[in-house]
């Protein structure tokens, strides 16, 4: 059994390019046993979730990290987030950085706070924070504000995404580069109803209105930007092509 486990640790850790130490425990049963100790205590504050989430974040093993990224999204679900939460996201991001945290943090975390649907105060806080992490020399800010939008569908706001893309389309990156031609491919999938608002959105001038769908929108992007890196190209084309569009 203490041989099997180990073996777990070392391929966990492999998984992760040994960034990170893991207590070799697989998701189902870290989420078994996290429900289980939830169900005892009921729901959480927000003060508490961020309580929760720092205490994770001091523990070394990964899953930790794992556990309050679980219930980072869960609270997001719920409506429990709100710009008072914004500060300890940004703090988890940039602490024991990697793709598989940061994900959850600015999609279900941040990206909550901004959604359109969500309180004038709570939305203006996160637009105005990812706006200043597009500017960032740190990768997962940076990667945080173009994915923060990315599972919003049809409120995606098309401006704010090509604006994004325009800022860092030759950026080097892996990890940056990976998030921008995720974004480029979700956007292109995005049902044609969700484009009138992406062209009202748009300046007059853009090109945005000389396209009639989300994926001829990306299709065009990627036409008039030779230099886009090739790792966000791929997932763009992706995207486009298979929404229907000529590249």
């Amino acid at each position: 059994m203490s041989e099997l486990l180990d073996l777990l640790r070392a391929a966990m850790g492999a998984y992760m390019k040994d960034h990170f130490a893991f207590a070799g425990i697989a998701s189902p049963e870290r989420r078994r046993l996290h429900t289980a100790a939830r169900a005892s205590i009921g729901d959480m504050s927000e003060d508490e979730v961020g309580e929760f989430a720092l205490a994770c974040w001091a523990e070394p093993e990964r899953e930790y990290q794992y556990a309050a990224c679980d219930e980072i999204e869960r609270a997001a679900a719920k409506g429990r987030l709100s710009r008072a939460s914004l500060d300890v996201l940004g703090h988890l991001i940039v602490t024991k950085p990697w793709w598989d945290t940061c994900d959850v943090l600015c999609r279900h975390g941040v990206g909550s706070i901004a959604h359109p649907s969500r309180a004038v105060a709570d939305r203006r806080a996160a637009l105005g924070l990812v706006e200043a992490w597009l500017e960032s020399e740190n990768q997962w800010l940076v990667r945080s504000a173009l994915l923060h939008q990315e599972r919003w569908g049809a409120v995606m706001d098309a401006e704010r995404l090509f604006r994004f893309s325009q800022r860092h389309h030759a950026d080097r990156r892996f990890f940056v580069a990976k998030a921008l031609g995720w974004n480029l491919r979700t956007y292109a999938g995005v049902a044609p109803r969700a484009v009138a608002r992406a062209i009202s959105a748009a300046p007059p001038a853009s090109a945005l209105s000389e396209c009639s769908t989300p994926a001829e929108q990306v299709a065009d992007f990627v036409r008039r930007h030779p230099k886009l890196n090739s790792t966000a190209r791929r997932e763009a084309v992706r995207g486009a092509v298979r929404a229907g569009a000529a590249i």
